[in-house]
C-alpha cells in the first residue's frame, strides 16, 4: 500500500523523501516496482491449497488455530517424506 502511494506521487515528491516519511525502504520500493515476489507471498501461495482443503474437509467449522495445526502436520509429513 505504501509502495503504491509512493509510485502514484513520484512526480510530486522524490522517492527518497517519501520512503523516509512513510518509513518504507527504498530497496523494498524498487523491488516492488520490479515485480519481485517476497518469500512470504511464495509461502502463502504454497500453503493456501492445504488451508482450503482443511477448511473444506472440516465442514468450515475449524477456526484459524485448528487449521494452522492441521496444516503444520501436513507440512511436517511432507518435509519428512522429502528428506527420506
Amino acid at each position: 500500500m505504501r509502495y503504491a502511494f509512493i509510485e502514484q506521487h513520484r512526480s510530486v515528491w522524490p522517492v527518497e523523501v517519501q520512503c523516509r516519511v512513510l518509513q518504507a525502504s527504498r530497496h523494498g520500493y524498487y523491488a516492488w516496482r520490479a515485480g519481485a515476489v517476497g518469500k512470504r507471498k511464495v509461502e502463502d501461495a504454497v500453503l493456501m491449497p492445504f488451508i482450503r482443503e482443511v477448511h473444506t474437509t472440516t465442514g468450515h467449522t475449524y477456526g484459524a488455530e485448528w487449521i494452522a495445526k492441521d496444516v503444520r502436520k501436513v507440512v511436517v509429513l511432507a518435509r519428512s517424506a522429502y528428506d527420506d
